[in-house]
């Protein structure tokens, strides 16, 4: 598939942007190093997907990540390093990137990959048909917005070029200073036109998954496990060390932890019981991590409606209590919406927006709580069961959540613990009340988690809607002068949290994990996915 690119004027951010130009590629290595080994995971639950516009959470992820790659992958500091593409260029506007993909990668059937195969890739992200989850992180490229929404129907206005076999060109709607970082992420990965659409179920068989990347698929047991071996047709082959990695299946933290104990996973997240001990002794290590759990309400359904009963579910709650006893991690209580170590693109987020934009008030909650029902014509808080994904570590959140509920409003909430794959079914279809979330993000930018809450966004499961929000969003996406983007941004989640309550933030993540000895090499980033291709153990 040919696109041809559509291209606007634009000015700013070029000196930023061009600082990106002109990338160069380490050889890659010819052969594999000795050595070899498995490295042994947990990825919990069973991948809803294995197809990398459809997943839309973060261990699959990280699996399509050693199966794949794209344009760039992000180095041990995180930064875009040659992937796919050997070489990249940039527009003095900072509109259009051009990459240069190398003639030596292939796709695991033998074939090259080439400029055609990302044009195809992003063009069928955006397709409505597709329903990706995260299609907004293609919204950068020209007419991406459209095109997703349904009103353009030609897929020749894409921002989208294939200059020839292996020249690449992507235009923007505006300058875009984390785009190659983005490229980077799952979502963004190519996919195998021929075997995508000739093969419905490609994803489920080794034989038919093909792919690009460091490894390929060995094995996929449905909440079992998931193995991959190493891709000797990869072009980087010599920077893999490792023959194997095994992802299993085990939704307990303190079954996984036992396992890894036992000398059976190499690495896993503690149960909460044990973490704070475990960072104590030196055992474990904490990462940061650009997420923020909350409760998604659905501003639809009663009574979650009305603002003042949301601000009620919001300010009745403990927060410190809940990171410090419970989850012991170091997280953060989350009283705003962008979490810690997130950048505005001038500067930090919190830093500019202020470390708290509500507080927690039991009082103010009460009142808030009664005037809300008595607006709704209800006498007391309905009978509507949160929803939670099953998980030992989430059924002590949820249980903590309820249990403030009951002393600081009143409320008897039900828990309903649900399958990953059905509360996701229930969200994507709008048959919920509330249920427990969190959301990460994808690369570093407030942004990226902003416009999910866009009226009409694909990911915006709440349905939350202000037009005010959606206006200024709609300036932090095509502000070329960093300053006002990040204030449009400031704005923007005083209105979702402290005006309208849109969620019920809990707190900021974190990531935690022990590691066996002899594991090295994984790279942990703060707003992507974590990447194994070049672990080892030794």
């Amino acid at each position: 598939m040919r696109v041809r690119t559509m291209l606007a004027a634009t000015t700013a951010l070029a000196l930023l942007l061009s600082a990106c130009s002109g990338a160069t590629t380490p050889g890659g290595g010819t052969q594999a190093p000795a050595g070899g080994g498995v490295l042994r995971l947990n990825g919990a639950i069973n991948p809803d997907s294995m197809d990398p516009a459809l997943i839309a959470s973060r261990v699959p992820g990280e699996i399509v990540t050693t199966l794949f790659e794209s344009l760039v992958r992000l180095d041990d500091k995180g930064e875009p390093a040659p992937g796919i593409a050997e070489k990249w260029s940039v527009s003095p506007d900072g509109l259009t990137y051009t990459f240069t993909l190398r003639k030596n990668a292939k796709w695991t059937d033998g074939h090259n990959v080439t400029a055609q195969d990302f044009v195809y890739s992003y063009e069928r992200s955006l397709r409505p048909e597709t329903a990706a989850p995260l299609a907004a992180n293609l919204y950068y490229i020209k007419n991406g917005i459209p095109y997703n929404k349904g009103t353009l129907k030609d897929a020749s206005q894409l921002g989208l070029m294939a200059m020839d076999d292996y020249t690449l060109m992507t235009a923007l709607e505006a300058p875009t200073t984390f785009w190659l970082k983005l490229t980077a992420f799952f979502n963004m990965l190519p996919v195998h036109k021929e075997t995508v659409e000739g093969k419905k179920d490609w994803t489920t068989k080794p034989e038919t998954y093909i792919s690009n990347g460091p490894f390929k698929l060995k094995s996929w047991t449905p909440n079992q496990e998931i193995t991959v071996v190493r891709n000797p047709d990869y072009w980087n082959k010599g920077e893999v060390k490792l023959d194997e990695i095994t992802w299993k299946m085990i939704n307990d933290s303190n079954t996984a932890y036992q396992s890894f104990l036992a000398g059976e996973l190499d690495a896993v997240t503690p149960p909460p019981a044990l973490t704070a001990q475990l960072i104590k002794d030196g055992k474990a290590k904490v990462y940061p991590a650009a997420r923020t759990d909350f409760v998604r309400l659905n501003n639809t359904k009663a009574p979650f409606t009305n603002a003042k009963v949301r601000k009620a579910l919001a300010y009745s709650l403990e927060r410190t209590p809940l990171v410090d006893q419970v989850l012991q991690g170091q997280q953060k209580p989350g009283l705003g919406f962008i979490p810690v170590g997130l950048s505005s693109g001038a500067g930090e987020f919190r830093a500019k927006a202020g470390a708290t934009i509500f507080k927690e008030d039991a009082a103010q909650a009460k009142t808030l709580l009664a005037d809300g029902l008595k607006e709704l014509n209800l006498t007391a808080f309905p009978d509507v069961a949160l929803d939670y994904i099953t998980g030992d570590v989430n059924k002590k959140i949820v249980e903590v959540l309820q249990a403030q509920w009951k002393k600081n409003l009143g409320i008897d909430v039900k828990l309903n613990a649900m399958e990953r794959s059905t509360l996701i079914a229930a969200m994507r279809a709008g048959q919920y009340n509330w249920q427990l979330y969190s959301t990460g993000a994808d690369f570093d930018d407030a942004i990226n988690l902003l416009t999910q809450f866009q009226t009409g966004d694909g990911y915006n499961y709440g349905k939350y809607s202000n037009k005010q929000y959606d206006a200024l969003i709609d300036v932090a996406l095509k502000e070329p002068n960093a300053e006002k983007r990040a204030q449009a941004m400031v704005d923007a989640e005083k209105i979702f949290i402290v005006q309208d309550m849109g969620i019920v933030p809990l707190y900021y993540g974190t990531q935690t994990q022990v590691q066996q000895p002899n594991l090295k090499g994984v790279r942990i980033f703060t707003a992507a996915t974590n990447d194994y291709s070049r672990a080892s153990v030794k």
